[in-house]
């Protein structure tokens, strides 16, 4: 006996789609959705990060190599880093406003140092980032400030991405194709 049967698989991928419709959105910047939202996080705990970076270096807490002796007697004593008037750690780590964080299509873009002038050296505080950023002489040796987020950040950041995407595929009703309920 010889049996014949059809079988019809129908698969619902209209929350895919409705995945790729958010994704779309938010990347493409048409929307402010969870991962436009996570990208601004991704800035904010960067600049952060940075900025802690920035006090710790700047107390002899990295590798920055030491100010001479000759400096720190200019300084009247003062061994801090790249704080004589602490220009350069005010304008690089404010606020974010709309003069520095840019939504640009696939991320975002933290803008550092567009603003002022350093009092002392009339470069511009985006200038003298990119002096102390390679170093130009023995007298100015290289102190990185703009680097690649720790290890630590790197997971953090991917945590929160995780979260928006979650939240991405609640929203577009595919529970039950992703494990969920």
């Amino acid at each position: 006996m010889v049996l014949k049967f059809t079988a019809r698989v129908t698969v619902d991928i209209s929350g895919l789609k409705n995945i790729e419709r958010i994704l779309k959105a938010d990347l493409r910047q048409k929307s402010n959705g969870p991962i436009r939202k996570a990208m601004r996080q991704w800035a904010i705990d960067y600049n952060r990060f940075l900025k802690r970076r920035f006090l710790r270096y700047s107390r002899g807490g990295g590798d920055w190599r030491s100010l001479a002796d000759s400096t720190v007697r200019k300084k009247k004593g003062n061994k801090k880093i790249l704080r004589d008037t602490e220009t350069l750690r005010k304008e690089l780590f404010a606020f974010f406003g709309k003069r520095q964080l840019k939504h640009v299509v696939n991320g975002v873009s933290i803008q550092y140092g567009k603003g002022i002038n350093h009092p002392e050296s009339n470069l511009s505080v985006g200038r003298l980032t990119e002096v102390h950023q390679k170093g130009i002489s023995p007298n100015l040796p290289r102190r990185p400030i703009i680097v690649s987020p720790s290890p630590q950040l790197k997971r953090k950041m991917n945590q929160t991405m995780q979260r928006a995407l979650n939240t991405v595929v609640r929203r577009s009703r595919v529970r039950r194709f992703f494990g969920g309920r």
